[in-house]
């Protein structure tokens, strides 16, 4: 519903029948984050942008099952990219770090927005914007106390 799929492609895609679809978008709109409207139509009731809840039940399972997985690639396939660059950096640096990726998080949401391609030319994809102080804990024991 996120990327605005209607339900006969949901049903299709992931081999649900229709009433199933519909049975699970019944649960949203009890939950509040969808309306369903007359003819089956959907109202997203979230923003689109949304963060799940720090430290909540989907943001653990995306930890501990989604990102292994995406970050098991060697990203070396032409569609693919990986950047990682570590850094010691202050307190003011870390906040604008932290601005950009909002930033970048917002602009990349705005493509996925935009993107009206074709459904037979779309494929799943994903992105992961981080920033956090961290220190490679294989380092801890070179440093001085």
């Amino acid at each position: 519903m996120l990327n605005r799929t209607p339900p006969a492609e949901i049903a299709a895609s992931y081999q649900f029948s229709e009433r199933e679809v519909l049975r699970h978008f019944i649960k949203l709109d009890r939950l509040k984050v969808i309306e369903l409207q007359p003819g089956n139509h959907v109202r997203l009731l979230v923003n689109r942008h949304f963060s799940w809840r720090a430290g909540g039940p989907v943001q653990r399972h995306i930890h501990d099952k989604l990102l292994r997985e995406f970050t098991s690639s060697h990203f070396i396939a032409p569609a693919e990219e990986f950047f990682f660059h570590g850094s010691e950096v202050s307190d003011a640096g870390l906040n604008d770090l932290k601005r950009v990726l909002q930033n970048a998080a917002r602009q990349c949401a705005d493509v996925i927005e935009r993107d009206r391609g074709p459904r037979s030319d779309r494929h799943g994809a994903a992105f992961v914007l981080a920033l956090r102080r961290w220190n490679y804990s294989g380092f801890m024991h070179f440093r001085r106390t």
